[in-house]
């Protein structure tokens, strides 16, 4: 008996040495295939892999071999170091990283929200503002347009001296700004590479400024409806046609605060929405019964 007991303690150690192996082999296998399953492996930290399906996005396009290489070996020296640093911090951080999934979550299902209200927005609300409802908000809420700076809707032609063109460039600087003098400044401006802006545009004072090889006086004293104002250096020639202004203290024209008063608008109606969307998701669910209260 003592003999045949030792023939069985045998067989199960041999038994239990193949199917470790079959095990170790099989779990292998798997590794190996999902491995070759990913294509080609670029690179290796502890468990992680890059493969070379992962760098399709790293852009080098137009660039030589040389720069190519360069921008891939930059990129794979960045994840293993980004690798490195996340094994190190899981090494360190204690073994009970619940407060990490409770956060993980927590930002998943804001981000799951915030697609959803995006989404949402997108789709229900009209982002379409008049110049009723513009002019509306202006008009009860001009105490909230108080100006910090001094500003100015002003075109301006900036040319260097000494051509002839100059005359021309003057004279349609002091028109009205029609059709025609639109046009002939754009080819005088093309033509001689001037620095040129003829939409109109608003600009803080100090900005205004900057542009200018001397500074203009005092707002107060330079700024004037449909003033022409005209400086010049060694060089250049610098036209600037003042439209609108504002002063610093002053209340801000319409014109200057109409795109945000516009946003403002529009992201009133977003709130709205939201509010009363999820009043109504929240009545519908308590009517049909898929939110219970036990307090």
């Amino acid at each position: 008996m003592k003999i045949q007991a030792n023939h069985l303690f045998i067989i199960i150690c041999l038994l239990a040495f193949i199917a470790l192996n079959f095990s170790s082999c099989e779990y292998l296998g798997i590794a190996r295939e999902r491995q070759e399953n990913q294509g080609k492996a670029i690179a290796k930290v502890y468990d992680s892999y890059l493969y070379e399906k992962d760098l399709k996005n790293v852009k080098t396009i137009g660039s030589t071999p040389e720069d190519s290489a360069r921008v891939v070996d930059n990129f794979v020296k960045s994840w293993v170091k980004k690798e490195l640093t996340l094994q190190k911090a899981k090494e360190y951080l204690p073994s009970d990283n619940s407060e990490i999934e409770e956060q993980v979550q927590e930002y998943r299902e804001s981000l799951i929200t915030f697609m959803y209200e995006r989404e949402l927005l997108s789709s229900k609300v009209d982002t379409e503002v008049s110049e009723e409802e513009i002019n509306a908000y202006y008009n009860n809420n001009k105490a909230h347009f108080f100006l910090k700076n001094d500003i100015v809707y002003c075109r301006y032609f900036f040319m260097k001296n000494g051509f002839g063109e100059v005359d021309t460039v003057r004279k349609y600087m002091k028109s009205q700004f029609d059709e025609e003098a639109s046009e002939a400044l754009q080819q005088i401006g093309f033509q001689f590479s001037a620095n040129f802006k003829l939409d109109g545009e608003w600009l803080s004072y100090d900005k205004l400024n900057e542009k200018l090889p001397r500074r203009l006086g005092a707002a107060s004293e330079n700024l004037k409806k449909n003033k022409l104002i005209e400086i010049s250096d060694s060089s250049m020639v610098y036209f600037i046609k003042v439209h609108d202004y504002g002063l610093k203290g002053d209340i801000g024209p319409l014109s200057y605060n109409k795109q945000d008063i516009s946003k403002i608008i529009v992201n009133k109606r977003k709130e709205e929405f939201l509010r009363t969307a999820k009043a109504n998701l929240y009545n519908q669910a308590i009517k049909n019964r898929k939110v219970e209260l036990y307090y």
